[in-house]
């Protein structure tokens, strides 16, 4: 029986060295492709985008760390033409040291003072920022006026922001722009996060299969893009504000009025305007309340008596107290100054910094003077 012939030689290990050739390709694309999800995610937790940011379908506020804010502006969200600057505040780039010869106000407040429905340099900070560098006399300082305003922002979220960031750029003058639903508990924009952030963690858990990769933050950000989204859906998820709720109601005065009787609201209120007068204390900086008025087609304007015991509570506490209601009603009727119950439109933005500036000129001189020089009048 003839013997069987060997395999040339070298040809074994020339057919395994081509299934290996065929086999490196995948191995190498595999491999970069594990290297790169790896640098993806540490570049995604170095950024901090994890899953408070990739989970919230929102294009302007994240959810933050601190159980006071519970939320915050987005830093290098899109604003109109503009952005929220690399800081997370509704502004141009500002140092954090303050330049010599700058006299610096920071506003803080809701979306009052943010400018809902206004452009960024409409809102009322900037409007004053510009009065106050075309008012000023030569030699007077240069004025910068930073807005750290946020929609839906109450009270308590407003001194806690003004605490952990606006302080931080050295004012020589803090400006609280005070809505009469500030002493309210209720944060809807904290509330359509945490929820929408609660449903998409919910969604996330209930495929066994993605379970294990679902706490990666890059895997959350690509899952959140992809995910389909139906404006007229989540619209008609919106909760109602309560003090609309109560102007619809008929019950609009007495549910303002009832935010600064009730004792919970009262409590809040108090607490909110004593930290800012403890703040004054401790930097020296003063801090004024500017009383913003609900937008009523009244002749006579039915809450003048909160308006009056906002301002002895904050004059109580140290505190400078600004009612711009006169203002404003001895403007209306000429042209619109209000979108709504609560929010200016550019000219009632530019009415409210007009007042301000009349009342600097009054009140802090020392801020409209020449350097070395005398008062400058304006």
């Amino acid at each position: 029986m003839p013997e069987a012939s060997a395999p040339p030689p070298g040809r074994g290990s020339a057919q395994a060295s081509a299934r290996n050739d065929r086999w490196r390709p995948l191995l190498l694309g595999l491999l970069s492709l594990a290297v790169a999800l790896l640098l993806a995610e540490l570049l995604v937790r170095l950024s901090s985008v994890g899953p408070d940011v990739a989970l919230v379908p929102t294009d302007h506020v994240v959810l933050s760390s601190d159980p006071v804010l519970r939320y915050e502006l987005r830093a290098g969200a899109e604003d109109g033409a503009t952005r929220i600057n690399t800081a997370g505040f509704r502004d141009r780039e500002f140092p954090e040291p303050k330049p010599d010869g700058v006299f610096r106000i920071v506003a803080i407040g809701d979306s009052v003072t943010f400018g809902f429905d206004v452009a960024q340099d409409e809102a009322y900070p900037k409007q004053l920022e510009r009065e106050l560098n075309a008012a000023a006399e030569p030699g007077a300082p240069r004025y910068e006026v930073l807005n750290f305003g946020v929609s839906g922002y109450n009270l308590p979220q407003s001194v806690a922001r003004l605490r952990s960031l606006a302080l931080r750029y050295a004012p020589d003058l803090v400006v609280y722009g005070y809505c009469l639903n500030d002493s309210q508990a209720s944060s809807l924009e904290a509330d359509l996060l945490e929820r929408a952030r609660d449903q998409e963690q919910r969604s996330l858990q209930r495929s066994r299969a993605i379970r294990l990769v679902a706490r990666s933050r890059i895997f959350q950000l690509v899952y959140a893009l992809l995910q389909p989204r139906d404006p007229a859906a989540q619209e008609t998820e919106l909760p109602e504000d309560p003090g609309f709720a109560a102007t619809a109601a008929g019950q609009r005065d007495r549910y303002f009025r009832g935010l600064h009787r009730r004792q919970e609201p009262r409590q809040r209120l108090e607490a909110g305007l004593a930290a800012l007068g403890q703040i004054t204390r401790d930097t020296g900086v003063p801090v004024w309340v500017a009383i913003f008025p609900l937008f009523v087609d009244e002749d006579d304007y039915p809450l003048r008596d909160v308006h009056a015991a906002v301002a002895a509570l904050a004059r109580a506490h140290g505190l400078e107290a600004v009612d711009l209601q006169p203002a404003f009603e001895a403007a209306r009727g000429a042209e619109a100054l209000a979108s709504d119950l609560v929010h200016p439109t550019t000219l009632g933005h530019q009415l409210a910094a007009r007042t301000l500036l009349r009342e600097l000129a009054t009140r802090e001189p020392r801020a409209l003077a020449p350097r070395g020089g005398t008062d400058a009048g304006i």
